[in-house]
């Protein structure tokens, strides 16, 4: 709770530095420019992914009041900052979630020794099947289609990574299904119905392993590399090509982590690992400058008689997610503090 409260702070206030920087310096070229200047400015992956975040913004869980309370390393402040729920219904920590897992995302892509990723669609054949049942047919046809993936990599001399996504459609069907980013490209794909609304990449070899694992017949695969990716006119040539392909390649699974609507959040079933990537994933390796060495207490809510206590003893309280210091004016009339 304390890292991911004081991760989102601390990194905002250095993004909103970057991109207003980035504009500073952007005379032309709109959003083409903008982009390569964030990259410019970006010190690190973890700067990087940070300037791709959407909606960033000072903002804090409505759902969890719980506070955390540390004294500065100083002695001078008494900083407080708020808990969250970590459910991907909440706007705030669906942000936050999200950052988490591009910093994953990134890190991993550019530790693993792979410029092959392919873009997996995968459905099932199931009718009147409750989403618990979709889920659990989904999730055995993936562990025998990844026992193939594995087999396959083996032969090439290759580990099998992967991160994997389960989704609930928005057409009308509002099927489950899933989409995998693998280190793996079949040779054999085609374009089928080319230019039509329909159109969809296919590989024959790899559609009859992926039916006898008992998906559904519907299924897109897709080569989304890096050296794919940099033949687009509007990518960024930066100095750093590995990281600039790591952003790339894990954006086309990182954007299906985001918020959903209550109404379609709610009808994922309870213990529904909607993310999950493959046990041999690398965790990142970037140090985290931010890692906080307070004391760290907690608390259900700041009052105003612990905020009395606290200026008597001299100290000032500061709301970090704010950037502000906390006065007597801010506690309603039942000595509670109201933002």
């Amino acid at each position: 709770m304390i890292r991911d409260a004081m991760h989102a702070y601390a990194w905002r206030l250095r993004f909103s530095a970057i991109v207003a920087n980035s504009r500073s310096h952007s005379m032309s070229g709109g959003s083409l420019l903008v982009y390569r200047r964030i990259i410019q400015h970006a010190n690190s992956v973890h700067e990087l992914f940070f300037a791709f975040w959407e909606g960033v913004r000072l903002d804090y869980c409505q759902r969890y009041t719980r506070m955390l309370f540390a004294k500065d390393a100083d002695g001078k402040r008494l900083l407080i900052v708020r808990a969250r729920c970590k459910m991907w219904s909440c706007e705030y920590c669906a942000q936050v979630n999200r950052a988490q897992w591009l910093k994953k995302l990134i890190s991993g892509i550019e530790q693993i020794d792979s410029h092959e990723w392919g873009f997996w669609t995968l459905t099932h054949a199931l009718e009147d099947a409750t989403y618990v049942e979709q889920r659990e047919h989904l999730s055995s046809a993936w562990n025998r289609l990844r026992n193939h993936l594995s087999r396959h990599q083996q032969k090439r001399g290759h580990a099998l990574y992967y991160v994997r996504v389960i989704e609930i459609g928005s057409r009308s069907t509002q099927r489950m299904h899933m989409h995998a980013l693998v280190n793996l490209v079949p040779t054999d794909i085609e374009i089928r119905n080319q230019g039509k609304q329909s159109e969809y990449h296919y590989s024959p070899a790899w559609g009859k392993r992926i039916i006898r694992a008992q998906f559904g017949g519907i299924l897109d695969i897709r080569d989304v590399s890096g050296t794919n990716a940099y033949q687009e006119p509007e990518i960024p040539m930066g100095s750093d090509l590995e990281t600039t392909r790591a952003v790339l390649v894990s954006s086309y699974i990182s954007k299906y982590m985001t918020k959903e609507s209550e109404d379609k959040t709610g009808r994922y079933p309870k213990k529904t690992r909607r993310y999950n990537t493959s046990r041999n994933w690398p965790q990142p390796t970037d140090s985290d400058e931010y890692e906080s060495d307070l004391t760290w207490d907690s608390a259900e809510k700041l009052t105003e008689k612990m905020a009395s206590n606290a200026w008597r003893h001299g100290l000032r309280v500061f709301d970090l997610q704010r950037n502000a210091k906390v006065d007597g004016a801010e506690f309603d009339e039942n000595g509670d503090y109201i933002y």
